[in-house]
């Protein structure tokens, strides 16, 4: 599975709007607005995300499809949410060193 950042960021996206079931799910064009990407690029990741179970398909908005997190794209999610800790420890020692002068 090659997924590129704007599928992460996509994914994301979906993730931190709650996208979690048929009735909390976003259209292409809300993800557009909240992304900034191109509903194209939306669409193909779209695709991409229902043949890997990443996104399953929610209720219709009107006329369009909307999409939300599968188990599986929410556990994915979340596996890439997560922060090292030598990375935090690094980092607020930077904070700390920046602090002191």
């Amino acid at each position: 599975m090659n997924l590129t950042k704007n599928d992460y960021y996509i994914m994301d996206t979906l993730y931190d709007k709650g996208c979690f079931s048929k009735m909390c799910s976003f259209t292409l064009q809300k993800l557009a607005d909240s992304t900034s990407l191109s509903i194209y690029k939306i669409r193909d990741s779209m695709r991409m995300f229902i043949n890997l179970d990443l996104v399953c398909e929610g209720a219709r908005d009107v006329r369009a499809k909307t999409y939300f997190l599968s188990d599986k794209g929410i556990a994915l999610v979340k596996e890439n949410k997560v922060v090292p800790k030598e990375l935090k420890d690094r980092f607020s020692k930077m904070q700390n060193e920046k602090g002191d002068n």
